[in-house]
């Protein structure tokens, strides 16, 4: 299937594992340029090389995307090495199992600012620039759990619902400017975050 991405820019943040990594690699593999965005440059680096065997072009920034300035700091550094940003792909998060009375208000301020807020101020920072091209294209990775909450991951399941939301609004207030924001909800996925030691599947199993 053609993606019709050859020669666009595009951004995915949480691109050194997981559905980030095979996202950027596939991105990639259908000629894109992709910005490869995670806290650890390490990751980072050997990530960059993974997508450059892929036959792309590639780069890596260093972020924390719950930074408050972390939108216009993918956009610029997209921009800086691109020349403009076409593609954003908002994937970054975690979860962590544990009930809902074990939630500490810190916890859920993580949550959301992780889940909600960074995908949000990417969004702010990059649709702008998108409209003014007339084009551009939004993919949040979503949960299920947003769908259907998990009663084991209660700060992650609401977060992932807000985003939901947040996806539907940014959708229906640019569709018209020729950018397209849509949300994916995957469920457990074969990655790092589910099958290593430690992972949720370990502790699904050890909790019954």
């Amino acid at each position: 299937m053609d993606l019709e991405i050859d020669g666009r820019s595009c951004a995915v943040t949480g691109a050194t594992r997981g559905i980030g990594l095979a996202v950027a690699e596939r991105l990639c593999r259908e000629g894109a340029r992709v910005v490869l965005v995670a806290r650890s440059q390490d990751a980072l680096d050997e990530a960059v090389l993974r997508c450059a065997e892929a036959g792309g072009e590639a780069t890596g920034i260093s972020l924390d995307v719950t930074a408050p300035d972390a939108g216009e700091r993918l956009v610029a550094a997209a921009e800086e090495r691109f020349g403009s940003l076409d593609v954003l792909v908002n994937n970054a998060g975690t979860s962590k199992r544990r009930g809902l009375d074990d939630v500490a208000d810190d916890e859920w301020n993580a949550a959301w600012e992780l889940n909600v807020m960074a995908p949000m101020r990417a969004m702010r920072a990059a649709i702008p620039r998108m409209v003014e091209r007339g084009w551009g294209r939004v993919v949040n990775v979503c949960s299920s759990a947003g769908k259907r909450p998990t009663i084991s991951t209660p700060d992650y399941s609401v977060a992932k619902a807000a985003e939901l939301s947040l996806s539907r609004v940014y959708a229906e207030v640019y569709a018209k400017q020729g950018v397209l924001v849509n949300a994916i909800c995957p469920g457990p996925t074969q990655s790092e975050l589910w099958m290593a030691p430690g992972g949720l599947l370990d502790q699904t199993m050890e909790s019954g």
